[in-house]
Protein backbone atom coordinates (compact mmCIF):
# COMPACT_ATOMS: atom_id res chain seq x y z
CA UNK A 1 0.00 0.00 0.00
CA UNK A 2 3.00 2.06 0.80
CA UNK A 3 4.39 1.44 -2.40
CA UNK A 4 1.47 2.49 -4.53
CA UNK A 5 0.80 6.00 -2.63
CA UNK A 6 4.59 7.22 -3.25
CA UNK A 7 4.10 5.82 -6.95
CA UNK A 8 1.05 8.08 -7.08
CA UNK A 9 2.57 11.14 -5.17
CA UNK A 10 5.84 11.26 -7.11
CA UNK A 11 3.86 10.64 -10.80
CA UNK A 12 1.90 13.64 -9.97
CA UNK A 13 5.26 15.68 -9.43
CA UNK A 14 6.78 14.21 -12.48
CA UNK A 15 4.19 15.24 -14.74
CA UNK A 16 4.20 18.83 -12.89
CA UNK A 17 7.96 18.71 -13.57
CA UNK A 18 7.45 18.05 -17.37
CA UNK A 19 5.19 20.93 -17.97
CA UNK A 20 7.04 23.39 -16.51
CA UNK A 21 9.68 22.54 -18.66
CA UNK A 22 7.37 22.05 -21.75
CA UNK A 23 5.71 25.05 -21.26
CA UNK A 24 8.21 27.93 -19.63
CA UNK A 25 11.49 25.98 -21.50
CA UNK A 26 9.42 25.18 -24.78
CA UNK A 27 13.25 24.95 -27.14
CA UNK A 28 14.73 23.35 -24.44
CA UNK A 29 14.98 19.61 -26.09
CA UNK A 30 12.12 17.11 -25.40
CA UNK A 31 12.54 14.12 -23.35
CA UNK A 32 13.52 11.32 -24.88
CA UNK A 33 11.72 7.92 -24.37
CA UNK A 34 14.17 6.38 -22.77
CA UNK A 35 14.77 9.39 -20.44
CA UNK A 36 11.02 9.40 -19.74
CA UNK A 37 11.57 5.14 -18.42
CA UNK A 38 14.32 6.47 -16.53
CA UNK A 39 12.11 8.41 -14.64
CA UNK A 40 9.10 5.99 -13.93
CA UNK A 41 11.69 3.39 -12.65
CA UNK A 42 13.17 6.13 -10.75
CA UNK A 43 9.68 6.59 -8.96
CA UNK A 44 9.14 2.92 -8.73
CA UNK A 45 12.39 2.85 -7.28
CA UNK A 46 12.10 5.76 -5.01
CA UNK A 47 8.95 4.07 -3.46
CA UNK A 48 10.20 0.85 -2.74
CA UNK A 49 12.89 2.46 -1.14
CA UNK A 50 10.66 4.85 1.51
CA UNK A 51 8.66 2.39 1.83
CA UNK A 52 11.27 -0.58 2.61
CA UNK A 53 10.96 -0.04 6.21
CA UNK A 54 7.40 -0.70 6.84
CA UNK A 55 8.22 -3.87 5.27
CA UNK A 56 11.03 -4.98 7.47
CA UNK A 57 9.49 -3.66 11.11
CA UNK A 58 6.03 -4.16 10.37
CA UNK A 59 4.93 -7.90 11.93
CA UNK A 60 2.27 -10.46 12.17
CA UNK A 61 1.25 -10.23 15.80
CA UNK A 62 -2.00 -10.52 17.65
CA UNK A 63 -4.22 -7.32 18.28
CA UNK A 64 -5.57 -6.72 21.64
CA UNK A 65 -8.47 -5.46 20.59
CA UNK A 66 -10.22 -8.53 18.93
CA UNK A 67 -7.35 -10.76 20.00
CA UNK A 68 -7.04 -11.45 16.24
CA UNK A 69 -3.89 -11.83 13.96
CA UNK A 70 -2.93 -8.54 12.36
CA UNK A 71 -0.13 -6.40 11.03
CA UNK A 72 1.49 -4.30 13.51
CA UNK A 73 5.02 -2.28 13.37
CA UNK A 74 7.30 -3.24 15.77
CA UNK A 75 10.35 -0.45 15.43
CA UNK A 76 13.85 -0.92 17.20
CA UNK A 77 13.43 2.54 19.04
CA UNK A 78 11.20 4.44 20.90
CA UNK A 79 12.17 7.58 17.98
CA UNK A 80 12.63 5.31 15.17
CA UNK A 81 8.33 5.22 14.88
CA UNK A 82 7.80 9.23 14.52
CA UNK A 83 10.90 9.94 12.89
CA UNK A 84 9.99 7.96 9.88
CA UNK A 85 6.93 9.75 9.72
CA UNK A 86 8.49 12.82 9.78
CA UNK A 87 10.79 11.55 6.82
CA UNK A 88 7.53 9.63 4.89
CA UNK A 89 5.56 13.49 5.72
CA UNK A 90 8.41 15.75 4.04
CA UNK A 91 8.67 13.03 1.08
CA UNK A 92 5.69 12.53 0.16
CA UNK A 93 3.31 15.11 1.47
CA UNK A 94 5.68 18.46 1.48
CA UNK A 95 8.39 18.25 -1.15
CA UNK A 96 5.67 17.28 -3.54
CA UNK A 97 3.53 19.54 -2.57
CA UNK A 98 6.12 22.52 -3.17
CA UNK A 99 7.67 20.90 -6.27
CA UNK A 100 3.92 20.87 -8.06
CA UNK A 101 2.91 24.64 -6.86
CA UNK A 102 6.28 25.93 -7.76
CA UNK A 103 5.58 24.56 -11.24
CA UNK A 104 2.41 25.14 -12.06
CA UNK A 105 2.83 28.75 -10.82
CA UNK A 106 5.43 29.47 -13.09
CA UNK A 107 3.01 27.66 -15.83
CA UNK A 108 0.22 30.03 -14.90
CA UNK A 109 2.63 33.45 -15.25
CA UNK A 110 4.06 31.89 -18.26
CA UNK A 111 0.82 31.47 -20.00
CA UNK A 112 -0.52 34.91 -18.74
CA UNK A 113 2.41 37.18 -19.90
CA UNK A 114 1.77 34.99 -23.15
CA UNK A 115 -1.82 36.10 -23.06
CA UNK A 116 -1.55 39.66 -22.72
CA UNK A 117 1.62 39.93 -25.36
CA UNK A 118 -0.18 42.20 -28.37
CA UNK A 119 2.18 39.84 -31.95
CA UNK A 120 0.39 42.70 -33.57
CA UNK A 121 -2.78 44.12 -35.88
CA UNK A 122 -3.01 42.20 -38.69
CA UNK A 123 -1.22 38.96 -37.64
CA UNK A 124 -3.74 38.89 -35.10
CA UNK A 125 -7.56 39.35 -34.53
CA UNK A 126 -9.28 40.57 -31.46
CA UNK A 127 -11.37 37.22 -31.58
CA UNK A 128 -8.03 34.77 -31.37
CA UNK A 129 -7.03 36.86 -29.12
CA UNK A 130 -10.20 36.31 -26.91
CA UNK A 131 -9.93 32.64 -27.81
CA UNK A 132 -6.16 32.55 -26.35
CA UNK A 133 -7.13 34.45 -22.81
CA UNK A 134 -10.33 31.90 -22.84
CA UNK A 135 -7.92 29.07 -22.99
CA UNK A 136 -5.13 30.10 -21.03
CA UNK A 137 -7.80 30.96 -18.18
CA UNK A 138 -9.24 27.51 -18.44
CA UNK A 139 -5.66 26.05 -17.97
CA UNK A 140 -4.80 28.09 -14.98
CA UNK A 141 -8.08 27.09 -13.61
CA UNK A 142 -7.31 23.58 -14.07
CA UNK A 143 -4.16 23.37 -12.87
CA UNK A 144 -5.46 25.40 -9.58
CA UNK A 145 -8.14 23.08 -9.04
CA UNK A 146 -5.13 19.70 -9.78
CA UNK A 147 -2.68 21.66 -6.83
CA UNK A 148 -5.81 22.09 -4.64
CA UNK A 149 -7.14 18.67 -5.04
CA UNK A 150 -3.81 17.28 -4.17
CA UNK A 151 -3.22 19.36 -0.88
CA UNK A 152 -7.03 18.69 0.12
CA UNK A 153 -7.04 15.14 -0.39
CA UNK A 154 -3.64 14.02 1.02
CA UNK A 155 -3.07 16.14 4.30
CA UNK A 156 -5.82 14.36 6.23
CA UNK A 157 -3.94 11.02 6.11
CA UNK A 158 -1.26 12.91 6.91
CA UNK A 159 -2.09 14.78 9.84
CA UNK A 160 -3.90 11.46 11.51
CA UNK A 161 -0.04 9.67 11.44
CA UNK A 162 1.30 12.63 12.97
CA UNK A 163 -1.47 12.94 15.25
CA UNK A 164 -0.55 9.04 15.85
CA UNK A 165 2.33 9.41 16.65
CA UNK A 166 2.53 11.96 19.15
CA UNK A 167 -0.54 10.59 21.08
CA UNK A 168 0.82 6.72 20.46
CA UNK A 169 -1.06 3.67 21.62
CA UNK A 170 -3.95 5.81 22.89
CA UNK A 171 -4.68 7.03 19.60
CA UNK A 172 -4.96 3.51 17.75
CA UNK A 173 -6.66 2.37 20.50
CA UNK A 174 -9.61 4.71 20.21
CA UNK A 175 -13.13 3.29 18.99
CA UNK A 176 -12.86 5.92 16.24
CA UNK A 177 -9.33 5.36 15.17
CA UNK A 178 -10.47 2.26 12.39
CA UNK A 179 -13.08 4.81 10.72
CA UNK A 180 -10.95 7.79 10.77
CA UNK A 181 -8.25 5.88 9.24
CA UNK A 182 -10.26 3.95 6.19
CA UNK A 183 -12.30 7.67 5.47
CA UNK A 184 -8.44 9.52 5.33
CA UNK A 185 -7.71 6.75 3.50
CA UNK A 186 -9.93 6.97 0.64
CA UNK A 187 -9.92 10.48 0.93
CA UNK A 188 -6.22 10.29 -0.40
CA UNK A 189 -6.65 7.30 -3.02
CA UNK A 190 -9.29 9.21 -4.53
CA UNK A 191 -6.68 12.17 -5.28
CA UNK A 192 -5.85 10.11 -8.86
CA UNK A 193 -10.33 9.71 -9.64
CA UNK A 194 -10.57 13.51 -10.29
CA UNK A 195 -7.83 14.12 -12.21
CA UNK A 196 -9.74 12.90 -15.52
CA UNK A 197 -13.32 14.73 -14.43
CA UNK A 198 -10.90 17.85 -14.07
CA UNK A 199 -9.67 17.39 -17.77
CA UNK A 200 -12.43 16.97 -19.27
CA UNK A 201 -14.55 20.06 -17.44
CA UNK A 202 -11.60 22.57 -18.35
CA UNK A 203 -10.40 21.38 -21.41
CA UNK A 204 -11.92 21.45 -24.85
CA UNK A 205 -9.91 19.28 -26.24
CA UNK A 206 -10.38 16.53 -24.07
CA UNK A 207 -13.91 16.33 -24.22
CA UNK A 208 -14.24 16.76 -28.01
CA UNK A 209 -11.83 13.68 -28.29
CA UNK A 210 -14.11 11.75 -25.42
CA UNK A 211 -17.39 12.38 -27.59
CA UNK A 212 -15.95 10.80 -30.80
CA UNK A 213 -14.74 7.90 -28.96
CA UNK A 214 -18.81 7.20 -28.56
CA UNK A 215 -19.47 8.68 -32.24
CA UNK A 216 -17.26 6.05 -33.99
CA UNK A 217 -19.83 3.48 -33.98
CA UNK A 218 -22.39 6.05 -35.73
CA UNK A 219 -19.70 6.66 -38.50
CA UNK A 220 -20.62 2.84 -40.15
CA UNK A 221 -24.16 4.03 -40.39
CA UNK A 222 -24.23 7.24 -41.63
CA UNK A 223 -21.28 6.62 -44.34
CA UNK A 224 -24.05 4.05 -45.20
CA UNK A 225 -26.74 6.70 -45.18
CA UNK A 226 -24.62 9.19 -47.33
CA UNK A 227 -24.06 6.78 -50.37
CA UNK A 228 -27.43 5.89 -49.64
CA UNK A 229 -28.55 9.81 -50.64
CA UNK A 230 -25.72 9.97 -53.28
CA UNK A 231 -27.42 7.23 -55.05
CA UNK A 232 -30.76 8.13 -54.95
CA UNK A 233 -29.83 11.53 -56.06
CA UNK A 234 -28.35 10.12 -58.74
CA UNK A 235 -31.08 8.03 -59.67
CA UNK A 236 -33.31 11.16 -59.44
CA UNK A 237 -31.23 13.06 -61.77
CA UNK A 238 -31.06 10.42 -64.61
CA UNK A 239 -35.21 9.72 -63.70
CA UNK A 240 -35.63 13.38 -64.58
CA UNK A 241 -33.27 13.95 -67.57
CA UNK A 242 -34.96 10.87 -69.38
CA UNK A 243 -38.04 12.14 -68.59
CA UNK A 244 -37.29 15.59 -70.38
CA UNK A 245 -36.30 14.21 -73.38
CA UNK A 246 -38.56 11.30 -73.81
CA UNK A 247 -42.10 12.46 -72.53
CA UNK A 248 -44.21 10.43 -74.92
CA UNK A 249 -42.66 7.20 -74.29
CA UNK A 250 -44.21 6.37 -71.04
CA UNK A 251 -43.85 2.62 -71.03
CA UNK A 252 -40.07 2.82 -70.93
CA UNK A 253 -39.58 5.28 -68.48
CA UNK A 254 -41.89 3.23 -65.85
CA UNK A 255 -39.53 -0.32 -66.66
CA UNK A 256 -36.60 1.95 -65.70
CA UNK A 257 -38.56 2.98 -62.81
CA UNK A 258 -39.29 -0.74 -61.43
CA UNK A 259 -35.69 -1.47 -62.40
CA UNK A 260 -34.09 0.86 -60.20
CA UNK A 261 -36.00 0.50 -57.56
CA UNK A 262 -34.73 -3.27 -57.54
CA UNK A 263 -31.76 -2.06 -57.19
CA UNK A 264 -32.26 -0.22 -54.40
Amino acid sequence: MGVSVYVSTLTSTAIAADRYLVIVHPFRTRMSHSICGLIIAGVWLISVLISLPLGIYTKIGIDPRNNEPSCMESWPHPLSRPIYTVITFILQFVAPCLIISICYYRVSCVLRSRGSTKIGSGRKSREKEELEIKRNRRTNQMLIAMVIIFVVCWIPLNVLWIVVDIIGEKAEGSVYFHHTFILCHMIAMSSAVYNPFIYAWLNNNFRQEFKAIFQCNNKFCSKNSSLLTTRQQTQSKFISRYTYNNNDNKKTKMIIWILIMKKI
